[in-house]
């Protein structure tokens, strides 16, 4: 392990969704599960890679966004749906009157990213002498 470079694996004490995985077939390697309540907000922010969002429950509306407002193209994302959004575009969305539950699922690891993972408890820190297997790290956005 390199001194600097911090590598996670998905945490063995929380079993992937059937959600989750079928995320991650679709070629969104590093997925978490979100849920809002209803009205909840997707603050204005960009990813480094592709994403996307796949509706389990409820449901969304997500746009392009500029100055904290959703200016452009919204949609509403229903159940067993989802809107892939390509890297460094700035979005933001806004759960249903239900809420909504959805897998957010991302081509590539960011720190911040992992961050958020790690706080839904769906990835965990591998620890200095751990076996590696499994693991993938947090990439930086260059």
């Amino acid at each position: 392990m390199s001194d600097n470079q911090i590598w996670y694996r998905y945490n063995p004490k929380k079993a992937l969704t059937d959600a989750e995985r079928e995320v991650m077939a679709m070629g969104y390697p590093y997925v978490s599960t979100t849920e809002l309540g209803p009205g909840g907000l997707l603050n204005e922010h960009r990813h480094h890679s592709n994403n996307t969002h796949f509706v389990i429950d409820g449901s969304i509306i997500i746009g392009k966004s500029r100055d904290s407002e959703m200016r452009f193209r919204p949609q509403t994302v229903l159940p067993y749906n989802l809107v892939n959004l390509p890297r460094g575009v700035d979005y933001m969305g806004k759960a249903g009157e239900k809420g909504c539950i959805f897998v957010e699922g991302h081509k590539v690891l960011s720190p911040a990213t992992a961050d958020r993972f790690e706080e839904r408890e769906t990835i965990v820190k591998v620890a200095e002498g751990e076996s590696m297997e499994g693991a993938f790290p947090a990439v930086e956005h260059k």
